[in-house]
C-alpha cells in the first residue's frame, strides 16, 4: 500500500512537472514569434525624371528589424526617395537592383540610425 502511494505521488508530480515545462516552452516560443521582421508599406510616389517630359511612380515596401517603422520617419523617407528618383534617368531607373541598393542607402540615411532597414522592396515601379 505504502509504495503504492509514493509511485503515485512520484507519477503525479513528474506529470506535473511534464505540464509546467510544456507550458513556458510554449510561453518562450509565442514572444519569439513576435519579433520582426516588420514590414511597412510607403503610399505611391510619383515623381518627374531627370529627363523631359517623364515621371515614375513607385511603391515601396520597407522591412526593419525588430521594431516597427515609426511613423514620425515617413516623410523623411519619402522626402529622400523623392530626391533620388528626381536625379535618374529611366535608363537608370531600369536598372531595378542598383538603383534597389541606392534606395536602401537613402531611407537609411534618412531615419539617421533610429530604426534598422533591413531591405527594400518594390511594390511598384512604372516609368513613362
Amino acid at each position: 500500500m505504502v509504495r503504492s502511494v509514493v509511485r503515485w505521488k512520484s507519477f503525479t508530480a513528474l506529470l506535473v512537472f511534464s505540464w509546467a515545462c510544456v507550458f513556458l516552452l510554449a510561453g518562450c516560443s509565442s514572444h519569439a514569434e513576435k519579433k520582426g521582421p516588420y514590414v511597412t508599406e510607403l503610399g505611391p510616389i510619383a515623381t518627374n525624371v531627370a529627363e523631359e517630359k517623364r515621371y515614375v511612380r513607385v511603391t515601396l515596401v520597407l522591412e526593419t528589424g525588430n521594431e516597427p517603422l515609426p511613423e514620425t520617419e515617413v516623410p523623411r523617407i519619402r522626402d529622400a526617395v523623392i530626391s533620388l528618383l528626381r536625379r535618374k534617368s529611366a535608363v537608370e531607373l531600369a536598372d531595378t537592383a542598383t538603383l534597389k541598393q541606392e534606395l536602401l542607402e537613402v531611407v537609411r540615411r534618412a531615419v539617421g540610425g533610429r530604426v534598422y532597414v533591413q531591405g527594400v522592396y518594390f511594390r511598384e515601379l512604372i516609368v513613362q
